[in-house]
């Protein structure tokens, strides 16, 4: 089974994020990994796109968002970050808004990482996870108990 470790780095990991809206959360979310050469900011652009012409389904679960985009040449490597934000936003969603945790997934194509998402969701449905994670204020204890 895929380890979240390898897939989030740990400085891709940031509790406290000031977004003054979905897209600035986005972009924050985004920001860690190009700053890690992760992907181009192209590809935390499209993302915007993709949630601006197919709604916020990215929105998968009370207060947690995972934004992505269909693979391409501006990703260079697979990862996710993961943001808190100091004060949660909407996304539109009417049964998950507002979305206090961010994850940002860059895929290389469109198999590689469903490993990864399928181990993420195992995580965040164990127990009281969810609602741990969502209360987090540390960025290393965020990472702990996503990669533990």
């Amino acid at each position: 089974m895929t380890d979240l470790a390898g897939y989030i780095p740990e400085t891709c990991v940031r509790c406290g994020v000031p977004a003054a809206n979905w897209e600035e959360a986005i972009r924050q979310a985004g920001s860690l990994l190009q700053k890690a050469s992760y992907l181009e900011e192209s590809y935390i652009e499209r993302c915007i796109e993709t949630v601006k012409e197919q709604g916020p389904y990215m929105v998968i679960a009370k207060g947690i968002a995972l934004a992505h985009a269909r693979p391409g040449s501006d990703v260079k490597q697979e990862a996710i970050s993961v943001i808190s934000l100091q004060n949660p936003v909407n996304f539109g969603n009417k049964d998950n808004d507002p979305v206090k945790l961010v994850f940002l997934l860059a895929a290389l194509n469109d198999n590689s990482h469903i490993e990864a998402l399928m181990v993420l969701a195992q995580k965040l449905s164990e127990g009281d996870v969810r609602e741990r994670i969502l209360q987090i204020t540390d960025s290393k204890k965020l990472y702990e108990v996503l990669v533990k």
